[in-house]
């Protein structure tokens, strides 16, 4: 059958792809203030100390364990859990501890794990510290 192609159909073609398109857009910038730590666990993954050192600001723990990580370097698998308002409150503002799995660079699990405390205000992430956390 002939598809229609009078000149009612673009506007509507055009604004369905624009809804389309948007919400592709937002659905992408959601993801990245879902995951406040991407950044600390993408640069542990690929071994960029540079980048890692960029975000330990001075006072932090994480400048403690960065020259560790980079001696043995260890890869940080899934996310286990989150705890909002934990014990971790700097300031006496209430802070989220974000827990992941390790492993080494051989792929055996780890005990430990990697512990990223982050402050969320205003819709705004914001990486206080992180860390290497067991026994």
């Amino acid at each position: 059958p002939d598809l229609p192609t009078d000149q009612t159909m673009k506007p509507k073609f055009i604004l369905c792809l624009a809804l389309v398109l948007s919400g592709a857009l937002l659905g992408c910038s959601s993801i990245s203030r879902n995951d406040p730590c991407e950044a600390v666990t993408t640069a542990i993954n690929k071994e960029d100390w540079v980048a890692l050192r960029r975000l330990a600001k001075p006072g932090m723990v994480a400048n403690d364990y960065i020259p560790k990580w980079e001696k043995n370097p260890v890869h940080v698998r899934k996310l286990i859990r989150i705890e909002k308002d934990s014990q971790y409150h700097l300031d006496g503002k209430p802070c989220t501890t974000y827990s992941f799995e390790w492993e080494s660079k051989d792929g055996t699990p780890s005990v430990h794990q990697l512990q990223v405390l982050v402050r969320e205000e205003g819709g705004k992430s914001t990486i206080l510290d992180f860390w290497n956390f067991g026994w």
